[in-house]
């Protein structure tokens, strides 16, 4: 069955219609405390970041300054990434030479990035925070609870150490008859210093991908989860065989895609939602060089 509306229905419809985005009479009377900052992207295909301003209002009602403050959620800062293989038959190098997959190049992904005797890649990923100017643009330098400056600052300045003294060949050093003294140390100890973070894989921080790694439609529509391309590359270098193909069954707006193609390599993607689907294409035809 269904339900008689009141014959002045259609009149309120119209009336709260004509009242959208127009501020009630609580809002009206709020006490304007300050001025807050926020970034909001511009138009275009892949619109640049700018810069909006709003106004901070005191509560309006005694209950609502009690519990001013007050939320239900914290501000998420963890994202896992699942790693996962099928249950390998016998030892991973024969894996890897009869099915060209099952390993990580970790050579490519040291840290920092490009230095052969650079450190072995981590398994946690941090990220450096945005700051802000008074005018709410991002500038360089981290924010307050950034990850990577709260590590070093717990950390503190650490060095890698002394070198140790060289040593000549002796009989009290002797292995097995082979050792022919040290005259240096490689790496060379000492020469690099930091705070903790230095040891991990460290990108950029985004809330949300940047406003040009962000694809538009015409008619405004977006993707709500759009990875950082830097961190997609990272494990596409991570974890592509050469010549490999990258597979990524939930396409997005192909950020994986265009990863794999700054690094070389061939790409597929699927997407369930034909937008989406667009918001790839869109993508994908820029020039990405």
């Amino acid at each position: 069955m269904g339900f008689e509306a009141p014959a002045a229905l259609d009149d309120l419809v119209h009336e709260l219609n004509g009242q959208k985005n127009t501020p009630g009479e609580a809002w009206q009377n709020r006490e304007v405390i300050g001025k807050g900052h926020r970034a909001r992207a511009g138009a275009g295909v892949f619109p640049q970041l700018q810069s909006d301003t709003f106004n901070v209002t005191a509560p309006a009602t005694a209950v609502a300054a009690h519990w001013d403050g007050w939320n239900t959620a914290l501000k998420p800062s963890h994202e896992p990434i699942v790693l996962a293989r099928k249950p390998i038959e016998g030892t991973v190098a024969s894996n890897v030479l009869a099915h060209g997959t099952g390993a990580m190049n970790t050579a490519a992904c040291r840290t920092p990035p490009g230095d052969p005797e650079g450190r072995w890649p981590a398994n946690v990923l941090l990220s450096h925070a945005w700051a802000v100017d008074a005018d709410g643009w991002i500038v360089d330098g981290c924010v307050e609870g950034c990850p990577a400056a709260e590590l070093d600052r717990q950390s503190g300045l650490l060095t890698s150490g002394a070198n140790p003294r060289r040593r000549g060949a002796d009989k009290f050093r002797d292995v097995y008859g082979n050792f022919k003294g040290q005259t240096a140390c490689k790496p060379i100890r000492g020469a690099n210093s930091g705070g903790a973070s230095r040891f991990y894989p460290v990108f950029r921080y985004q809330a949300k991908a940047p406003t040009s790694e962000r694809p538009r439609l015409p008619d405004g529509t977006v993707h709500p989860t759009v990875k950082p391309v830097a961190l997609m590359r990272w494990l596409v270098r991570l974890l592509t065989p050469p010549d490999g193909l990258v597979l990524d069954p939930f396409a997005g707006t192909g950020t994986t895609l265009e990863a794999a193609r700054l690094e070389g390599f061939d790409s597929m993607g699927v997407e369930a939602k034909a937008e989406y689907a667009e918001l790839c294409c869109l993508r994908l035809r820029r020039d990405v060089r």
